[in-house]
């Protein structure tokens, strides 16, 4: 089920898609879902294992600014995969924003696994 169809049998705003915040200081920055009576966004992140634009280096970048941009201008942001979206875990996050939940220990079940760095001799 899509995200889209989980917010209605749940009965939850729909979002608007792109969603331009920024155009006061002449940006066209647009985030993929908004909530903008709750200053809720939801950015899906594409590419991550295959060196999508979202991980490279100018476009890491450029995200950071778009992202400290919101928080400035008092968004709370979720960034998800699109897995999130397809196995329920985006909807998750989104409803407890929406209704004003706090976060539990099961809507972050994924823990990586911190490798030692190698140190050179």
């Amino acid at each position: 089920m899509n995200l889209l169809d989980e917010l209605v049998l749940a009965g939850l705003p729909l979002p608007v898609e792109e969603w331009k915040f920024a155009a006061t200081i002449k940006r066209k920055w647009a985030f993929d879902y908004a909530w903008p009576d709750q200053l809720i966004a939801l950015e899906v992140e594409g590419g991550i294992w295959m060196d999508g634009r979202h991980v490279r280096g100018s476009g890491f970048m450029g995200d950071m600014e778009k992202y400290n941009c919101a928080a400035l201008f008092g968004w709370r942001l979720i960034r998800v995969t699109p897995p999130s979206i397809e196995n329920g875990h985006a909807f998750r996050l989104v409803s407890a924003a929406l209704l004003g939940n706090n976060p539990t220990a099961e809507m972050f079940p994924i823990k990586l696994k911190k490798g030692k760095k190698k140190v050179k001799k």
